[in-house]
């Protein structure tokens, strides 16, 4: 288990503008480590296709006899070995409109919000209003390239809105294909782009009785299993990059924080992850990459939206919100640093 580093920073932070404005609140700033002990990996932001253990590449490239001056367990603690950058810049041109550079969140009360990290402008787009049967409400989103947001209800089903409009249109999405009853959802480049993928994650929640991750052809609405999540997790929600990288957001068990995790797409193995014991996740609950850094949107009592820097460490409370947010979507044309 990570343990919290001794050294706390307090932050006032007062971002939100807009349409809405909440009050500051104190945040508190806390390192965390970027590993476990025993075997767990060691690095949280892998490129794609790098080896999760940054020892065995190690071993490689050095001499037998060079073990006295660099020790084969060395290269788990450098901090430079936790922040490889990814072979190559992801692909942008097409990434015009800087509306699909923001991130989207959709609430309980099937609210709209849009959030510019940049400017820290929160805001309502619209109420989406889809037309969900059964008593259907919204469970989790994800936003494409070209900014259309997909919103997955409670009962199942599968929208698509305008994040311009708010403009809710129904899909022929079948409920409760391969086992995906309930899902996370994310949008990730394959390898820099621009071609993407909506990976979905079922994980033990509100009717799905698996712990896999999965893809839905968005031509077809069809769901393909990538595979069972290694270790099993619960609660996932995903976000992805224009990079090609996969992270989840879940629950530490047993009331005992939350955590990020990177996933290998490939396979559903976990790869690399950092345990965030301060943060909970509460009723409702997703998450965002921007700019290097993810944006945790919780409902532990008061619904909040968190700020945690890998690079750092810092886990900064941001402000809070109006409504509860169940789902998040930022698209692959968003900054990576």
């Amino acid at each position: 288990m990570l343990e919290q580093a001794p050294h706390v920073s307090r932050h006032f932070v007062a971002t939100i503008a807009g349409a809405l404005v909440a009050s500051a609140i104190v945040a508190c700033g806390a390192r965390t480590g970027l590993h476990d002990e025993g075997d767990d990996p060691p690095s949280l932001l892998s490129p794609p296709g790098a080896d999760a253990s940054p020892s065995k590449e190690a071993g490689t490239n050095v001499t037998p006899d060079a073990g006295p001056d660099a020790p084969p367990d060395a290269p788990k603690d450098a901090p430079a070995d936790a922040f490889i950058p990814p072979d190559a810049p992801a692909t942008k041109l097409d990434c015009t409109d800087p509306s699909t550079k923001w991130i989207y969140v959709v609430t309980v009360d099937e609210e709209l919000f849009s959030l510019d990290p940049s400017t820290g402008k929160y805001q309502l787009v619209a109420k989406i209003n889809c037309p969900a049967t059964f008593g259907g409400t919204p469970f989790s989103m994800a936003v494409d390239r070209k900014g259309t947001a997909f919103v997955h209800y409670s009962n199942g089903e599968l929208f698509r809105v305008s994040t311009k409009t708010g403009k809710c249109e129904a899909t022929p999405f079948a409920t409760d294909q391969q086992g995906f009853g309930t899902f996370g959802m994310g949008f990730a480049t394959i390898a820099q782009g621009p071609a993407e993928q909506l990976y979905i994650a079922a994980t033990n929640q509100s009717g799905s009785s698996i712990s896999a991750l999965g893809v839905i052809d968005t031509s077809t609405y069809k769901v393909k299993k990538v595979g069972d999540f290694s270790p099993p997790q619960t609660g996932a929600e995903l976000t992805g990059t224009g990079d090609g990288r996969l992270f989840a957001f879940v629950a530490n068990g047993s009331n005992n924080g939350t955590k990020v995790i990177q996933l290998d797409k490939q396979t559903a193995a976990v790869v690399a992850e950092v345990k965030l014991p301060s943060v909970s996740l509460g009723d409702g609950w997703a998450f965002a990459f921007w700019g290097g850094e993810f944006y945790l949107f919780t409902s532990p009592g008061s619904p909040r939206v968190t700020r945690y820097d890998p690079a750092t460490g810092e886990v900064d409370e941001l402000f809070e919100l109006p409504s509860t947010v169940v789902g998040a979507g930022v698209s692959t044309c968003a900054p990576e640093e």
